[in-house]
């Protein structure tokens, strides 16, 4: 029997009242039950309210300390209405002896003591352990109840005992329920179990509880109804409960014929069966709507037989309603019948009834959504309904649900968005689980938004599909606005949960780093209207304020500062204004759903900007008419497509301001044209030149190649760049005749110096590049190996440029661009993502190596170039013996650019060759990226077996005849010296 439904569905009722509606009073009743007639025996994990014997008054805990530890003792004995403060007793370590039952009694995780008299303690100020009472004992008014909760009185454990609590009895609670809190139960259906062999006339299995209000068939009594049938049409009734959805269905009645028990009393001993709704409408006043109405369903004992119910009827045995209600349960005829029988009894009947218990939930359990002791984020995404149509109906179907301002930009509002559109690392498409109550209701509240009911946090009821991972919303607030052509509830759609691998305090919220801000910065405004057209503007410096400029040489560089500011009670100036704080759910170290509040924040990074007019230092006032000496605070936040809007806080710090109406930055196109605050910070339209760049200055004052990707080659008077396999396995750039048509990429659209990643321009027939192709990489870090054997770093000369003694190769490895800050690449024959700064399994620093500047040569020649590396600006690309590496300025070579589209023949050089080479305590395997290789002695000895991970290996050997078998290959001999 699952034990759960009352303690976690209806604890909050017997604290606060029921929360429930119904259309008859009964339900959310409480009645005190005394355990005089359930004979509940005493045992450990028995439960328990204490209440005064001598008064209705019953008794809290109250907490005292002693001895630095938390315990209870009996409270001040008080009446009650909504239970609120009544403490729940539980029995533990209880002990039989020949004298009596002894048991301690426990509130929770705290111990109960009183005092040696028996007196409630009110401060443990200055008491020991030893001076107080924590065993108990209870006397019984009828030696027949000895042993069972019934007990007229509760003692000390001590001998003489002492009247503890004025001689408090317990008594748990029962309480009416309906439809409602059994269908919260289970969510698909009811089944009812009675603890009986042989059990005959069950009907209650896989039903469905339906409340209706009296007259709502004919003329049928309020109360509850169990039907079966189709889910749909179980739907349909419940939604207009009418003679023609009755008919569809199927009803639990008691028939007019008895089972042959002896004994019988009057409206005892019926069959129950399933009867067909359209029998209801035989006549007009049937007897089948009386026969299959509930008027009452009782949980029992909420402490200590949770989980049982009492169904109570009046049914109409013949054309005659019983006088008074009538039990359905399971019975036996007497102790040797062999059956059971669920069947109706008089509540003063002589059968014992069995009562029935709830079967299965359809709870879920918390680890399917919360995560042990960290917080749970999720992008949520659609399954419902159909595919949105091109110029037609648009759904929710596989967008994601995402935050949005409303077109007036008043408040928040749900919306739903496809992946093109929507950037799903932004805090406005994340959703913490910030609560679960234990059954299959979750509470989201969304990283970004705050204070919008049924918007910022969203309380779902969630039922699992037949599809893994899949989960319909069968009950919860809120409704889509946004990406959809008519509002849509969330109760009804099917969602997947897709899991936000990581995330950060300032996700969506540019967050530079000390490097960035010491180089300086330069904003440029992009946007669109009528008047102007397509356009940048760049923020240029006047004498008082920064102005709208369409030259980028104008561009003002800015420095820009972290600001700071004391916020929510902190003693100290901090970083990173706090604006969003989020509780959030997780599994603690017990298996218990748990809330860690102020769990989960959002902050936003503030900056202080300044420029340069002369010799004097001004502060950027410009658009929001600050008076000279007001030093603004500005904020840059990412739009749901990736690109930033600038704004301002109106005060220091003004946080608050991060909402639905928040204004940003933008260039007001008039005929002098202007910043203005007047475009919205979510979602600006593109008129108001809102879409910011922030660029990065390098602090140089070099003139780069635009940065607009091409194709093109680097040509030399003596040779154009190439690139060949070199008798060690690796890809070196060259000078050829016939140079390679490479393919420049943009790399860092922040820089005001472009970077550019320079890969082997291999074409399609679509004129696109290819995804895999080789990237021009600066061999600086491959100089230099590790050796774990020998504890040391050892100079690689693989990777030196052949007739120097310190400059690295120009080398080329296969790599596919999947990001602008991505590259997928093999390093030591593992798959790996080269990123600016690894923050997770899969990733490796290094990517400034695959990226260059192109500059030119000089400043008064166009079209010559020179090329540098962006991992060390201070080494330039130049020529030893037609062989490319990198040295100083002064080398660099000067390339013009040639144009053209490359062709099949310009394919990326493969390795077909492998070269096993003996050299002093070592083997060197070349060209075997990927493969197996066993090394053994002449006897068969194996020495190594492992798989090659570098296309240039050595394997330390002892001296003497070795074999070399790689996989693929003919096996070879070697002698090491």
């Amino acid at each position: 029997m699952n034990k759960s439904i009352f303690t976690l569905m209806t604890a909050a009722l017997l604290m606060t009242g029921s929360v429930f509606s119904s259309a008859y009073a009964a339900i959310g009743d409480k009645a005190k039950v005394v355990y005089t007639a359930s004979k509940m025996k005493l045992e450990n994990g028995s439960k328990f309210y204490l209440q005064a014997q001598t008064s209705d008054n019953y008794y809290p805990a109250a907490t005292i300390t002693v001895e630095n530890k938390g315990y209870v003792s009996f409270g001040t004995a008080k009446t009650t209405s909504t239970w609120n403060d009544v403490a729940v007793f539980e029995v533990r370590n209880l002990s039989n002896s020949a004298s009596g039952v002894t048991f301690e009694l426990w509130v929770g995780d705290k111990q109960v003591l009183v005092k040696a008299d028996g007196s409630a303690i009110s401060d443990g100020t200055g008491l020991k352990l030893k001076d107080l009472i924590s065993s108990f004992s209870v006397g019984y008014a009828d030696v027949a109840d000895k042993g069972q909760i019934n007990f007229s009185g509760l003692y000390t454990a001590t001998t003489p005992s002492k009247q503890v609590a004025e001689d408090a009895t317990a008594v748990s609670l029962s309480e009416e329920i309906g439809a409602t809190q059994l269908n919260e139960y289970n969510a698909n259906s009811i089944t009812l179990s009675f603890d009986a062999d042989n059990l005959e006339g069950n009907v209650f299995s896989s039903l469905k509880p339906v409340t209706l209000e009296a007259n709502k068939l004919g003329t049928s009594p309020a109360g509850t109804y169990f039907v079966s049938g189709k889910a749909a049409d179980i739907a349909a009734f419940i939604a207009d409960a009418k003679e023609a959805t009755a008919k569809k269905l199927s009803f639990a009645t008691v028939k007019n014929e008895q089972y042959k028990i002896d004994a019988l009393q009057a409206g005892e001993g019926y069959k129950l069966v399933m009867t067909s709704g359209a029998d209801f409408y035989k006549t007009t006043d049937a007897a089948e709507f009386d026969n299959a109405a509930f008027i009452t369903i009782t949980a029992i004992d909420q402490l200590n037989d949770e989980g049982k119910i009492k169904l109570a009827m009046k049914p109409k045995i013949g054309a005659t309603p019983t006088a008074t209600p009538v039990e359905v349960c399971a019975i036996k005829a007497s102790d040797t019948d062999t059956k059971a029988y669920v069947t109706t009894v008089i509540s003063a009947t002589k059968f014992t009834p069995i009562y029935a218990s709830l079967g299965a939930n359809s709870y879920i359990d918390a680890s399917a959504l919360l995560k042990k002791n960290e917080k749970s984020v999720y992008n949520i995404y659609f399954t419902s309904n159909d595919p949105s149509v091109e110029g037609g109906t648009l759904t929710e179907y596989h967008k994601y649900l995402t935050v949005t301002a409303n077109d007036g930009h008043s408040a928040y509002q749900l919306s739903a968005l496809p992946a093109d559109d929507v950037d799903l690392t932004l805090p406005q498409t994340q959703w913490v689980v910030s609560k679960f109550d234990g059954k299959y209701e979750f509470t989201f509240t969304n990283r970004e938004a705050t204070g919008t009911v049924d918007v910022s946090t969203l309380t779902l009821k969630l039922q699992p599909t037949d599809n893994e991972g899949e989960y319909e919303i069968v009950a919860g607030s809120g409704s889509i606005v946004g990406g959809v052509t008519t509002s849509t509830a969330l109760t009804a759609t099917t969602v997947k949960f897709i899991p936000v691998a990581s995330t950060s305090k300032t996700d969506g919220f540019l967050n530079m780093s000390a490097d960035e801000m010491k180089a300086g910065v330069m904003l440029s405004f992009k946007g669109k209207n009528a008047s102007v057209g397509e356009q940048t503007y760049y923020a240029a410096a006047a004498t008082d304020k920064l102005v709208p400029n369409l030259d980028a040489s104008k561009a003002a560089v800015l420095s820009i500062a972290k600001a700071k500011g004391k916020m929510d009670g902190q003693g100290s100036d901090v970083e990173n204004y706090i604006i969003n704080k989020i509780d959030y759910a997780y599994i603690n170290d017990n298996g218990e759903p748990t809330v860690k509040a102020n769990g989960d924040t959002l902050a936003v990074p503030g900056y202080k900007l300044s420029y340069f007019v002369g010799t004097t230092e001004n502060k950027v006032r410009g658009v929001l008419a600050l008076d000279a000496s007001t030093a603004s605070e500005y904020f840059f936040k990412k739009q749901l497509d990736g690109t930033y809007v600038m704004t301002v806080f109106t005060s220091s710090p003004a946080y608050t301001s991060v909402a639905a109406n928040s204004k940003a930055l933008g260039v007001k196109t008039i005929a002098t044209p202007e910043f203005s605050a007047d475009p919205y910070l979510y979602a600006p339209v593109a008129a108001d030149f809102a879409d910011i760049t922030i660029l990065l200055n390098d602090n140089s004052d070099k003139t780069t190649l635009p940065a607009e990707p091409r194709h093109a080659s680097f040509d030399n008077k003596l040779g154009s760049i190439a690139m060949q396999l070199n008798t060690n396995g690796i890809n070196e750039g060259i000078l050829n005749n016939e140079g390679i048509i490479f393919w420049l990429d943009t790399a860092d659209s922040k820089a005001i110096t472009p970077s550019f990643y320079l890969s082997q321009g291999v074409a399609t027939e679509d004129e696109e590049v290819a995804a895999e192709r080789m990237f021009m990489y600066f061999a600086q870090d491959s100089m230099s190996i590790y050796n774990e054997g020998g504890a040391i770093i050892k100079e690689n000369k693989n990777y030196l440029l052949e007739g120097t003694e310190s400059d690295p190769k120009a080398i080329f490895r296969l790599a596919t661009l999947t990001g602008v800050d991505t590259l997928a690449t093999t390093v030591n024959g593992e798959a790996v993502n080269v990123v600016n700064k690894a923050k997770k399994a899969g990733e490796v620093e290094g990517l400034k190596s695959f990226k260059f500047g192109i500059c030119l040569a000089d400043e008064d020649v166009e079209g010559e170039y020179k090329i540098y590396s962006k991992a060390d600006a201070s080494k330039y690309l130049y020529s030893v013996n037609g062989k490319l590496g990198f040295g100083t300025e002064e080398q660099a070579m000067v390339f013009t650019l040639g144009s053209g589209v490359p062709t099949a023949n310009d394919a990326t050089p493969s390795v077909t060759e492998v070269k096993v080479i003996a050299s002093e305590g070592a083997i060197q395997i070349i060209g075997a990226q990927g493969k197996k290789v066993v090394v053994s002695n002449i006897l068969g000895q194996v020495i190594a077996n492992t798989v090659i991970s570098s296309s240039d290996a050595t394997i330390a050997v002892p001296a003497g005849i070795v074999v070399v078998a790689v996989e693929g290959e003919e096996a070879v001999k070697a002698i090491v010296k």
